[in-house]
């Protein structure tokens, strides 16, 4: 069976069937995806009550977060968190000066996926952990892309559970020793809760993919486009050359027959130096998302944080070469590498893309690109994404009750509420 027709057939084969069936049947790649459940997926809870690696301002350093991003202005705390507050009837409160920025901020997202889960009958983990907190359940959201977690140092700048958008891989064993909870980011939520509302909307979101990017008919190179972000903690101090992106656009220079990699921004701390840099590397047009479908490959790395396009790119019908990333979502213990993308290092990424477009291991590449498809046709619908938020916020609430047991913060938690300190909240709605 040819490339594409191999694709139609399996597309046919999943309106008709149920998804796992049509794997076992076209593919031996396939019968070995697993799509796991939302709760095998969850973040594994950290053992909070380990002593941190970083010490403490204070005793009680979550409730002084709490009450510096309650109570500063919309920038408090340089930006760094977000409060909001779960009441025992399922309301969602947050700060009235984020209200007219709220919908076009990180938040206003974050905000509407939460809302959504909390009307969805959700409610059950308020009983089980609202007691212990006094009826009033914070929340405490690290709005950047900063972690908080060192993973030059394996050092926690926090002593506290919070969510974050993304956590350490385990390259860096980020589950021993960062307290961060990786919840569906605010890229998910925009690009596929708002949209996807069933499985069948991504099936006609493929099967266009195939119209107008037949494998048939794709470059045979892998292709990357991005600025020259980087991880500070790492890459703060060495030069341009050494950053892992130059790297990567390097590789393109050297083997410019499968490699087309490529700047379409120098800035951050390179900018002064951009028209000498353009000299020394790559600096081409900017290619739309869907555009990059014209390769057979798609090369994924991190920039200053975690990769927020991965899970877009797995939902594209080109193969996924990613880079070994630093910071992952929530969502990555689900993925297979060989299954749904194709894993790769600096060291050897020429090696790996060779292999991708190497005509003798077409179908295994399709069935790889067949297998991404499927788990965004399976996770990345708005009720899952709902589901995987709500599993990860009792996750932070599981770590927040054992927090409580080692720093025995409740007594200022309770102190602080009682003193109406939310005057400044109000009922966010969808």
């Amino acid at each position: 069976m040819r490339p594409n027709e191999m694709r139609q057939t399996y597309r046919i084969c999943l309106r008709d069937h149920d998804f796992l069936s049509c794997a076992q049947r076209y593919s031996a790649t396939l019968d070995n995806v697993v799509i796991s459940a939302a709760t095998n997926n969850a973040t594994a809870t950290n053992d909070y009550r380990k002593v941190s690696k970083y010490p403490a301002s204070s005793p009680n350093e979550f409730v002084h977060a709490l009450k510096e991003s309650l109570h500063n202005d919309i920038n408090g705390i340089e930006g760094l968190f977000t409060s909001l507050i779960i009441t025992e009837d399922g309301r969602l409160l947050y700060r009235s000066l984020e209200r007219d920025a709220s919908s076009n901020r990180r938040i206003g997202h974050f905000l509407e996926m939460i809302r959504s889960g909390l009307a969805q009958n959700y409610q059950y983990f308020l009983s089980k952990y609202s007691h212990g907190m006094s009826g009033w359940l914070p929340v405490l959201l690290m709005v950047g892309d900063e972690v908080g977690c060192d993973i030059t140092k394996h050092i926690d700048d926090h002593d506290f559970p919070r969510l974050t958008w993304s956590i350490p891989s385990d390259i860096h064993q980020g589950k021993d020793w960062c307290h961060g909870i990786g919840m569906p980011s605010y890229e998910i939520w925009k690009q596929f809760g708002k949209t996807y509302g069933s499985a069948l909307v991504w099936d006609k979101t493929f099967q266009k993919h195939d119209i107008l990017y037949p494998w048939t008919k794709k470059i045979s190179k892998a292709v990357w486009r991005g600025s020259t972000t980087y991880d500070r903690s790492q890459y703060f101090d060495v030069a341009f050359r050494d950053i892992p992106r130059a790297k990567l656009v390097q590789a393109s220079i050297d083997h410019p027959d499968v490699i087309d990699a490529a700047f379409t921004k120098i800035h951050q701390r390179f900018e002064d130096r951009s028209k000498e840099l353009a000299s020394e590397t790559i600096v081409a047009y900017r290619l739309r998302f869907d555009e990059q479908m014209k390769y057979k490959a798609i090369v994924d790395i991190d920039g200053n944080n975690w990769s927020a396009r991965f899970s877009r790119l797995l939902c594209t019908n080109s193969v996924i070469i990613k880079i070994d990333p630093d910071f992952i979502e929530y969502f990555y213990a689900d993925l297979r590498p060989n299954v749904h993308y194709i894993p790769a290092s600096l060291n050897n990424i020429t090696e790996v893309v060779r292999y991708v477009l190497s005509k003798a291991n077409e179908k295994e590449m399709i069935n790889v690109t067949l297998a991404a498809n499927l788990w965004c046709r399976k996770r990345l619908t708005t009720n899952s994404i709902i589901n995987d938020a709500m599993i990860q916020l009792e996750s932070y609430f599981t770590a927040l009750n054992a927090y409580r047991d080692q720093e025995t913060w409740e007594d200022d938690w309770k102190y602080f509420i009682s003193n109406n300190p939310f005057n400044g909240l109000v009922e966010y709605k969808i």
